[in-house]
């Protein structure tokens, strides 16, 4: 697998031969995901991380995000169960095999 790569007008997921259209804060959120495999990224982090700030209401974005992000990647094998929910914290990417 080849990971997040951007490309000069969109924002791409490469997986081997195939594109995965993301917007922006997507890329960005799966951008720090596969940066920090297997390790659990709490929400403050990845809010501080994505809008350089955090709120608690900023949870629900990013629960929204990290769904919608998700259902992008579920058609394509082995990206369909890379992000797991560690409920109350936080996102983890798991390294697809």
């Amino acid at each position: 697998h080849s990971f997040p790569t951007r490309r000069s007008s969109d924002l791409v997921y490469y997986n081997q031969t195939e594109e995965i259209q993301l917007s922006n804060r997507e890329y960005e959120l799966l951008y720090y995901l596969v940066s920090n495999p297997n390790k659990i990224i709490p929400f403050e982090e990845i809010g501080r991380k994505i809008w350089n700030v955090y709120q608690e209401s900023d949870r629900r974005s990013i629960m929204v995000m990290a769904s919608r992000l998700r259902k992008k990647l579920e058609n394509y094998k082995g990206l369909d169960n890379c992000i797991e929910t560690n409920y109350g914290k936080g996102y983890k990417f798991i390294i697809p095999h």
